[in-house]
């Protein structure tokens, strides 16, 4: 049942992807916002903080959308001041974010939206799909070429990683 939902959750998002784009690659410097998306089960709040100093240090406001894979937010996640979050209670029957939170984030016309996710969930990569960023960036994976505008082919399996060869292609 599980892989059905997500197979119709694909196509749905597919319909609703924004037109695709064509802004080119700018350096780091040149960027006035970032955002970024991650999974907050592989992604620690201490490597979310070095990822997010990368950008502050040069002057660019970054803002972050953590997915929590838990039924409910837990009391650390509503503390966070600034972070946004959303959970599986914020996902619809095909697994897609919905909420005020979700579509704020994705509203946000970012010079960049980097979506750190390595292992393709569709709760992720639908944040990427939705967005209006003027580049949206992420690992590759098939099933969601259409979310991204540049994609990553890279065997990276932390997020850390992933975000060190994405962010070699801006600086």
């Amino acid at each position: 049942m599980a892989n059905f939902r997500e197979t119709i959750g694909i196509k749905i998002l597919q319909r609703h992807t924004p037109a695709e784009k064509s802004e080119a690659l700018r350096q780091l410097t040149k960027s006035k916002t970032v955002g970024i998306v991650y999974d907050t089960q592989r992604l620690s709040r201490k490597e979310l903080n070095k990822v997010l100093h990368v950008f502050e240090s040069e002057g660019i406001k970054a803002e972050s959308l953590g997915f929590v894979n838990d039924k409910e937010l837990k009391e650390e996640h509503l503390s966070e001041k600034g972070d946004v979050f959303y959970c599986r209670k914020d996902l619809s029957f095909w697994y897609l974010p919905k909420g005020v939170s979700v579509n704020q984030f994705t509203e946000k016309q970012f010079d960049y939206l980097i979506n750190l996710d390595c292992t393709g969930l569709l709760p992720l990569q639908a944040i990427s799909a939705r967005s209006k960023a003027k580049v949206r960036m992420a690992k590759h994976f098939e099933q969601y070429a259409f979310a991204h505008d540049f994609m990553s082919e890279t065997k990276a399996d932390l997020e850390r990683e992933l975000f060190e060869e994405i962010i070699k292609y801006i600086k």
